[in-house]
């Protein structure tokens, strides 16, 4: 199994959103290239970097920080979810081992 650690970007720090919403965040650390390294120390292989406020407006934000840690990190694979996020699975979406 390969845990892929997130690192959430608001603002330029990096956060976690309290069910989604914006205005309710806790925040983890003001500096996304050390919260990288903490990861990668850790034995992170990837990262999962999401852009929130780019996310939420629909266009990169929070740009500097992703290709700070892309540039250092460049062993690791970066996936920024900036311009639009994956769609969310609703209750008819079929799951491995459900029937139809």
């Amino acid at each position: 199994m390969l845990v892929i650690p997130a690192i959430d970007l608001k603002d330029g720090q990096c956060v976690r959103l309290k069910q989604g919403r914006m205005d309710d965040a806790t925040t983890y650390g003001d500096d996304p290239v050390a919260m990288a390294e903490r990861w990668v120390a850790a034995g992170a292989r990837r990262l999962h970097l999401v852009d929130l406020n780019g996310a939420f407006e629909g266009k990169p934000v929070n740009g500097e920080a992703v290709t700070a840690i892309a540039r250092r990190y460049q062993r690791c694979r970066s996936r920024s979810a900036a311009a639009s996020a994956p769609p969310r699975p609703s209750s008819t979406t079929s799951r491995p081992g459900s029937a139809m």
